[in-house]
């Protein structure tokens, strides 16, 4: 191996672009935050912070999941202690990749799976809420789900053990409800069923059905008294 380093230009080229990436991911530079900060930040300062898992492969970085976690509920915890809770929400958009329903034999995606119920479950009292977003029942993990207070089902649900699962967590008579939900390829118009104890509208946790709005423009105008400072259509 030595000899074909010394003697090959092109394989030393490959090697050195190779480990530079590997080097990149561990330095330090004015452009990158610790981890620590980032969650300050949103714990702290109410900052919104996206983090794009997209450019792992579909085994999904458990271990960046972990530790964003244990840093969480670490300064939830100081700061609880102090006295001091927080006001944020934590969104999984394409949830079941991180809470699947089964696992199967892979032990790191099971131990997260469980750490995430062990967090929505522990971390209410402290200020924290957890939004989940997928497009089947059946993949997303019931442990996480019977954790959440308010359950958000849009229009696709209709058929098979997803249907099933609407039933189960609604009750019958507000799944007949959801069943009768129209196409919004048809309509132009998205309904949702909602279920749970929204306070602020006063539901006494009986399901409802509510319509999306399609545009920008809508929820300003139907917001001025909270977006005031912001004229429709900017």
């Amino acid at each position: 191996m030595v000899d074909r380093w010394e003697n090959d230009p092109s394989l030393r080229r490959t090697l050195l672009t190779r480990w530079s990436r590997v080097v990149g991911v561990f330095t330090i530079s004015p452009t990158r935050r610790p981890l620590s900060e980032v969650i300050r930040a949103f714990l702290e300062d109410r900052a919104i912070v996206i983090l794009d898992l997209s450019l792992y492969d579909r085994r999904q970085p458990y271990f960046l999941i972990n530790e964003i976690l244990s840093h969480v509920r670490h300064l939830l915890y100081s700061r609880f202690r102090d006295g001091t809770t927080s006001n944020g929400m934590i969104v999984f958009d394409e949830a079941h990749y991180y809470c699947p329903h089964d696992p199967g034999d892979n032990e790191d995606a099971r131990a997260t799976r469980d750490t995430i119920a062990e967090s929505v479950r522990t971390t209410r009292k402290y200020g924290i809420g957890w939004f989940f977003i997928n497009q089947r029942m059946t993949q997303f993990s019931t442990a996480v789900l019977s954790q959440l207070h308010i359950k958000v089902f849009g229009f696709g649900l209709n058929t098979g053990a997803d249907l099933q699962y609407v039933e189960e967590f609604v009750g019958r008579e507000a799944a007949a409800l959801y069943r009768g939900l129209p196409d919004p390829k048809k309509t132009g118009m998205y309904p949702f069923l909602l279920a749970g104890p929204l306070v602020a509208i006063g539901t006494s946790n009986a399901p409802f059905v509510v319509r999306g709005f399609t545009h920008m423009d809508e929820i300003f105008a139907h917001n001025r008294h909270v977006l005031k400072d912001r004229p429709a259509g900017k």
